[in-house]
């Protein structure tokens, strides 16, 4: 189970691997031991969603998870575009915050009830949207842009479809400049 490849997974991971860890920890109300062994079996288990962001296993459809984004921010963060959308009219309003969080990166807890983010607006503010979140991965070369492509027709659906994102182009609407001027307010404190 574990590979040689661990130890540079935890190495490359330290900010994924500290967000599991407090989230075990507010689980287990501070048994120690048992946060530890709760983050390193799901990293072990996940290895190729933590980690391997551009690579064939990442995100695919024979690992025990269903495909979603990299795990790239906080869930707060994850919070604040889910209610940023939701109040903007680009997801639907049933959406859970559960299923979001997980599809889009934000939470590697796979909600027990998953379904597709119905997408609202056009397909190009659906690209820009995730543009925008998971641009730091796409430029490091960490996720392609193909499978980005790949995952969002798996995470999202527009009009009961797989959603297929627009090829880039410059997009002039208010929903354009919405999600361009987004801002999520991120605190440590």
């Amino acid at each position: 189970m574990y590979t040689n490849t661990c130890p540079r997974l935890f190495v490359e991971n330290k900010g994924t691997l500290r967000r599991l860890y407090m989230a075990e920890e507010k689980k287990s109300h501070g048994d120690i031991t048992n946060n530890f062994y709760n983050v390193v079996n799901k990293v072990v288990n996940n290895y190729g969603t933590l980690n391997e962001y551009g690579s064939e296993n990442y995100g695919s459809d024979n690992s025990r998870q269903n495909p979603h984004f990299p795990l790239n921010r906080s869930e707060e963060e994850g919070r604040q575009w889910f209610e940023f959308l939701v109040k903007g009219g680009f997801i639907a309003d049933d959406t859970a915050l559960g299923c979001w969080q997980y599809y889009m990166g934000f939470s590697v807890e796979q909600p027990e009830e998953l379904r597709p983010i119905a997408w609202l607006k056009t397909v190009e503010t659906a690209r820009m949207m995730i543009r925008k979140v998971h641009g730091n991965l796409i430029d490091a070369k960490k996720l392609s842009v193909v499978k980005m492509e790949e995952l969002a027709s798996k995470c999202f659906t527009k009009q009961g479809e797989p959603l297929k994102l627009a090829k880039p182009k410059k997009e002039i609407s208010a929903d354009a400049d919405e999600i361009a001027n987004f801002l999520p307010t991120i605190s440590d404190l």
